[in-house]
């Protein structure tokens, strides 16, 4: 697992250490406060494996866009990682003009490993679990729109070619996307199953239900809570057989107040098979699932001196702030932080 997210001059996060829980980790903060610069970093670490490490700051629109721009030339980001009982860390380090991906670990740990092909085989654990990494905000626009059917189709950060992966998903996964029918049944009981239909171009698809009264609809029929929900569990499922981060940004956005326990049920479900999860929210309703979990709760502050990260669990009067209220009220009344200011 991925035990902590550590970064330095990266846009607001100046020098921030950001953990995450082996399961759900929920980032909670006002706009502007940094939840959505700490997924970005997700996806730097990712890109720099997958690519050369100024590829990869180039595909979040270079270093001008991702550097503090009041802060020194000297930027960092590192990924701690746990694995088998050793802790080992991948670093990404840019200045003006140049990026590198490094390596490490503690002294301590070297001497236990010892043996070379074993400490190589963890890090080629390393590299595997953060490339895979997902970062997703999706838009019902992208959900709606139509894809093209072929063979290993991706589904978008956004949600794009959803409906290609669904369809390629009936044929080579059939019990996965079994499952993903069944969550959304679990949230939307009028819904029988998931369809593609034939889309407006040759050889496109677009997202369909069907209905248990047998009426079928496409994704330009349906709300926009359904597809955001449909997009969520597709997700999800997808990273269900695969260690890594699964990171969505807002996942509430549309969807019912009451088909947020679905989703949280069915993603505590998921990590159980190894699967992290780090979400961004602003919805009391959401955080309110996670009353008896402060350490996978981080509050997210902002002030002239950059991004502040704090953990529930490390607020020494935690538990005397949550005796009978609910979390999201407590947070959104101001009493936790990560509210905007006044």
């Amino acid at each position: 697992m991925i035990t902590e997210i550590e970064v330095k001059n990266f846009k607001t996060l100046r020098d921030v250490k950001i953990p995450l829980s082996p399961g759900i980790t929920v980032m909670v903060g006002a706009n502007n406060s940094g939840k959505s610069n700490a997924l970005a970093v997700l996806k730097l670490l990712r890109e720099a494996e997958r690519q050369t490490p100024n590829m990869a700051m180039a595909a979040l629109g270079g270093e001008e866009s991702i550097l503090s721009r009041d802060a020194a030339d000297v930027m960092r980001v590192s990924a701690s990682v746990f694995l088998e009982g050793y802790t080992l860390k991948r670093h990404l380090t840019c200045t003006r003009g140049q990026a590198m991906v490094s390596g490490g670990e503690s002294p301590g740990d070297l001497a236990a490993m010892g043996d070379r092909q074993f400490l190589g085989r963890l890090k080629g654990e390393l590299a595997h679990l953060i490339n895979a990494i997902s970062v997703h905000d999706l838009s019902v626009a992208a959900l709606r729109a139509p894809a093209i059917i072929q063979r290993g189709a991706v589904l978008g950060p956004d949600g794009r070619d959803v409906a290609a992966v669904l369809d390629n998903m009936a044929g080579e996964a059939p019990s996965l996307r079994d499952a993903i029918d069944e969550t959304v049944r679990r949230a939307a009981h009028e819904v029988k199953r998931i369809v593609t239909r034939p889309g407006p171009q040759p050889g496109t698809k677009v997202l369909g239900i069907e209905e248990r009264d047998g009426r079928v609809y496409g994704a330009e029929d349906m709300s926009d809570g359904l597809l955001l929900f449909i997009g969520l569990a597709a997700a999800a499922q997808l990273k269900a057989d695969t260690r890594g981060v699964l990171a969505i940004e807002e996942p509430e956005r549309g969807i019912h107040p009451r088909r947020l326990r679905d989703l949280v049920d069915h993603l505590l479900l998921l990590t159980k098979s190894g699967m992290q999860v780090v979400l961004t929210t602003h919805s009391p309703t959401l955080l309110d699932e996670f009353r008896d979990s402060p350490d996978s709760v981080l509050i997210f502050d902002r002030d002239e001196q950059g991004t502040h990260v704090t953990r529930l669990s490390d607020r020494p009067d935690w538990a005397k702030e949550l005796k009978g209220a609910p979390l999201g009220e407590l947070w959104y009344s101001g009493v936790l932080g990560g509210v905007p200011g006044r």
